[in-house]
């Protein structure tokens, strides 16, 4: 028992960056620029992995009757119940534990939520802005840094009457109807009593930039101790590895026969044109696809001859989806597809921090329903990169079992397969050739480069 407890504390030393996820509340009265202030954090940071969340996506659906007073300007918006807090506090919980999120669509011209919503996943950081971002004590508790914006309340007003009317289709007469009924009592009643929950209180709004170049200095160093964290986390991994026995390796190897043991003299010859090269990866590459298809599940399948009898074969128990890792992946696209037809193909770019060396999440276009698929996660090397380890990372956060998901590369170094099965015990890894990185000969070549000849 105190052997298991050891092993999974150990586990436990590895997250994902986004697993460290970092909230900043921007809150203030309507008017005050909390929207212009999270874009210019946005632009400070210069960075993807750092996203606005707006509170105006969380309005509850209205019934009918509501609908009816929102088109008359009698309906309170700018009342905390307007606010669907338990999803918004849910949405943000499951963030924090690194999980894929769903967020609905308010349309202000409907005064409804449309029925698609947009996906966020893999943030850094976020920025959560609205008039009641500090309100809620549950929302409130996942803050690292919130910030109030304190603007003149002609500003306010002069700010809500533009962007009402040019850009949600309100006219004059409905806003200074609604602000007076509304956004004047709400901002006495409820909003400027968040103040008193603020780390920092900027007074004009947007226009302080000096307390503005503060707020971009934390996350700043926010992010500096991520990467620092994420640095701790592999190096400590790759030291405790190889120290522990019996380690659960799902590894399948393609069997070193002369003719590979040939292929392999082809591919790390300088002299090998990229003609020969693409020939003979390709080649590689459907010997892999045919040794994950053995790694798969099937299940009996009774089918009608064409002479009208009937016959028991075989055939995949769960929907097939190939996900590429972008800048290696592609280079297997071909014999996956090759090798299963009706394949659904999805990809994710993730980019290691040259200075850092932290990976990010930059792309994600994964097929609907992965969750409940076999998925073949195709990248070239399994070597000291990170990038094959986040992407299953990613898997695994959309929902994928561990044990439906099959690593196929080119080839792996040892050191780095017992990382990633040390994390994903139960992830099987199909590899052409397996090297240590003091002795790699094939780990060490730009396959991309050498297989699309640029």
């Amino acid at each position: 028992m105190a052997q298991a407890n050891e092993d999974k504390s150990m586990k436990n030393l590895y997250e994902p960056p986004w697993r460290r996820i970092r909230f900043i509340g921007i809150a203030g009265p309507s008017g005050s620029g909390k929207t212009s202030v999270a874009r210019l954090i946005v632009k400070a940071l210069n960075l993807p992995n750092v996203v606005i969340l707006s509170l105006d996506s969380f309005y509850k659906p209205l019934t009918i009757e509501q609908k009816q007073q929102a088109f008359r300007n009698e309906y309170d918006f700018d009342a905390p119940e307007a606010i669907d807090w338990s999803l918004l506090y849910s949405v943000l919980l499951e963030l924090k534990r690194g999980r894929k999120v769903d967020i609905p669509i308010y349309s202000f011209h409907e005064h409804d939520r449309l029925p698609e919503t947009s996906t966020l996943f893999g943030a850094s950081i976020i920025v959560l802005e609205g008039i009641f971002a500090l309100y809620d004590e549950r929302v409130r508790s996942l803050l690292d840094v919130s910030v109030f914006l304190e603007t003149d309340s002609d500003v306010c007003l002069s700010r809500r009457l533009n962007r009402d009317i040019n850009y949600r289709g309100r006219d004059i007469r409905g806003v200074l109807h609604q602000y007076d009924r509304f956004v004047k009592p709400s901002y006495d009643n409820f909003v400027r009593k968040q103040s008193l929950y603020t780390d920092i209180i900027v007074p004009r709004g947007r226009d302080n930039k000096v307390a503005i170049e503060m707020v971009i200095k934390f996350i700043k160093r926010t992010l500096s101790v991520q990467s620092q964290s994420h640095r701790e986390n592999i190096d400590s991994l790759q030291q405790i590895v190889p120290t522990i026995p019996n380690l659960p390796l799902n590894l399948v190897q393609l069997r070193q026969t002369p003719e590979i043991e040939a292929i392999k003299t082809i591919l790390v010859n300088k002299e090998t044109d990229a003609d020969n090269m693409q020939f003979y990866l390709s080649r590689i590459g459907t010997m892999l696809m045919n040794l994950a298809g053995d790694s798969l599940i099937y299940e009996e399948k009774v089918i009608t001859l064409h002479n009208g009898n009937t016959w028991k074969g075989l055939h995949l128990a769960k929907e097939l989806c190939g996900v590429s890792v972008l800048g290696s992946g592609g280079t297997l696209e071909t014999a996956l597809c090759r090798q299963y037809p009706n394949v659904r193909l999805g990809k994710v770019l993730v980019r290691v921090n040259q200075i850092t060396n932290e990976p990010s999440l930059q792309y994600h276009k994964l097929p609907r329903g992965i969750a409940g698929t076999n998925v073949i996660l195709i990248a070239s090397q399994l070597t000291t990169s990170t990038d094959v380890l986040m992407a299953t990372q990613i898997l695994v956060d959309f929902g994928v079992p561990e044990e439906n998901i099959i690593i196929v590369v080119y080839v792996s170094f040892v050191e780095s397969i017992k990382t990633l099965a040390f994390i994903f015990p139960k992830v099987t890894i199909v590899t052409g050739f397996l090297e240590t990185a003091e002795e790699a000969v094939m780990g060490k070549l730009n396959l991309e480069k050498t297989f699309y000849g640029c």
